[in-house]
Order: C-alpha cells, then sequence, then structure tokens
C-alpha cells in the first residue's frame, strides 16, 4: 500500500528537534545539551572542541529520559547529529 506525501508524520523529521544547552554547572569546555524529540528527550554531555567546521566531542554521555535503549536507532541517531 502507497501512503501519499501528505499523510506522513512530518513532526519527527529534522524541524521537529529541540537543542538546550544546560548551564548545570560543569567546568568548561564540558557542555551540557538537551535534545528534546517527540519520542522523549536526550541529554548530552561531552567535552567540545572545534576543527574547523566540525565540532568534536570527547568523552561523550547519552542519556535517555522517557526512552527504551533501543528507541532511537543509528538512524535517528545520525539525523540528531547532523
Amino acid at each position: 500500500m502507497t501512503v501519499p506525501m501528505a499523510q506522513y508524520n512530518r513532526v519527527s523529521g529534522p524541524a521537529a528537534i529541540r537543542f538546550e544547552p544546560l548551564d548545570d554547572g560543569t567546568d568548561d569546555p564540558v557542555l551540557t545539551l538537551r535534545v528534546i524529540l517527540p519520542e522523549g528527550t536526550i541529554l548530552i554531555m561531552a567535552e567540545v572542541a572545534e576543527a574547523g567546521d566540525t565540532l568534536l566531542a570527547r568523552g561523550l554521555h547519552i542519556h535517555g529520559e522517557g526512552l527504551g535503549a533501543n528507541d532511537l536507532g543509528p538512524g535517528r541517531l545520525r539525523m540528531i547529529a547532523r
């Protein structure tokens, strides 16, 4: 069965992702970021550095709130990272 484009859930695309930096008292260069998705929330903490037009995240830690271990999958995580 083919689903017309108008019926696709566009809320789950990149426009539905919100990023909020948190001031949680961590030392520079550690950044804590809240990523709000329709499926739930992800908290990301990492030591960040710029390398040209790329942002490097060392010691990356990801914690989901309202999400199970495999709820998003690699494709959705890739979309968030971009």
